[in-house]
């Protein structure tokens, strides 16, 4: 949430903001996909005092990154006593409630965090073992598909200069949508990781453009706030949708319970790019 809020101060051109965005969000994504598999190669090969005491020692080096900006960096907050939480809540979700694109986008964001919850995380792994058949090893090769093609994604979004942000946010979530439903139907393992790869595409192509969004349209003072809100969205989003997924999934089975996880996220993006496009559209206030 801070890193998002100080990447202006590094890089203040929108193209070069971008490509910083998708780099910064490409090692995001690649720690998590290697994370768990290393560290359980480091368990099983090291004792586990030793193994906490280099997960500390990573910390560490990040800490030490941090430094390394130097001068460029904005190492103080403002000066002025301290407010109370609630009011930097409040002053946050005004700001966002006042730029009715970046509201939007927040809220399809928390429910299309909702529906990648229900349909990968508890989804996925029901779908490999109810459905194809399949084993752990099979489960491993739709999430690496994901993984592969979300870096990929990545790559391609970083050198593509993009500057209709929020509909390309939107339109991210309509693939993200449309690759769980190729999932869903899928009869066979290679498509089944097809529809993951699909919906990967479009985690970078809408996440990388709405944060550009935010850091170009919102006030620097109110970047972190904002992307505290945006916080507190996303993640609530995906709580929701773990909580709900299990009796959705239960009751529906893992390939209705999928597709319905799908098919409100693509709503979502669908409605986005309706709600921009008559934005867009609308005439010009005069006073």
């Amino acid at each position: 949430m801070t890193g998002w809020a100080s990447l202006p101060a590094l890089a203040p051109e929108p193209d070069q903001l971008q490509s910083t965005n998708a780099l910064m969000d490409m090692t995001r994504r690649l720690a998590r996909a290697i994370g768990p598999g290393l560290a359980g190669v480091l368990v099983a090969v090291m004792p586990l005092p030793g193994f906490f005491t280099l997960d500390a020692a990573t910390f560490a080096v990040s800490a030490l990154t941090v430094l390394m900006l130097g001068s460029r960096y904005a190492w103080r907050a403002a000066p002025g006593p301290a407010r109370p939480l609630a009011r930097e809540i409040g002053e946050g979700l005004r700001a966002v409630a006042a730029r009715p694109a970046i509201m939007t986008a927040f809220a399809a964001l928390a429910v299309s965090s909702f529906g990648f919850s229900m349909a990968f995380t508890l989804g996925v792994p029901l779908f490999t073992h109810q459905v194809l058949r399949g084993s752990v090893a099979d489960y491993g090769l739709i999430v690496a598909a994901y993984g592969v093609a979300n870096v990929a994604a990545n790559l391609v979004v970083a050198a593509v200069p993009i500057r209709r942000r929020a509909e390309a946010f939107f339109l991210g979530k309509v693939v993200i949508g449309a690759g769980f439903l190729l999932l869903a139907a899928a009869p066979t393992l290679a498509l089944a990781m097809a529809g993951s790869a699909l919906a990967a595409v479009g985690g970078p192509m809408g996440d990388i453009p709405l944060l550009t969004l935010v850091q170009l349209e919102m006030p620097p003072g109110l970047l972190g706030k904002a992307f505290g809100v945006r916080s507190t969205l996303s993640r609530g989003g995906a709580v929701a949708g773990t909580v709900a997924g299990v009796p959705l999934l239960g009751a529906l089975g893992p390939r209705t319970g999928i597709a319905l996880a799908a098919a409100v996220v693509a709503a979502t993006g669908l409605y986005g790019l309706v709600v921009t496009a008559r934005r867009l559209s609308a005439p010009a206030r005069t006073s």
